[in-house]
């Protein structure tokens, strides 16, 4: 889903933040910054500079990413199963 929404919308500059290694086939793309193994602390500040967050999991072990974006005021673009624990 990330992968084809960056392929699809060219004009917008993502600002991706993710635990682990980058898939390669994302390392290429110049509408793409990749933060990797960004900080807690450091989250509010990308979570409130952001247009809005992406959640595309269809299970989040423990929800922050949903509670945290929405609590900094940041839109949300999510699954309908992620949503649902929230309503």
């Amino acid at each position: 889903m990330v992968r084809k929404l960056i392929g699809a919308l060219p004009e917008v500059y993502w600002i991706l933040a993710l635990r682990g290694d980058l898939p390669s086939d994302l390392s290429a793309q110049s509408n793409l910054n990749v933060l990797q193994n960004v900080s807690h602390d450091n989250l509010s500040s990308l979570y409130n500079a952001a247009s809005f967050s992406l959640c595309p999991s269809l299970y989040e072990p423990f929800g922050y990413v949903v509670a945290e974006s929405l609590a900094c005021g940041t839109p949300v673009i999510a699954s309908q199963e992620e949503l649902a624990d929230f309503f």
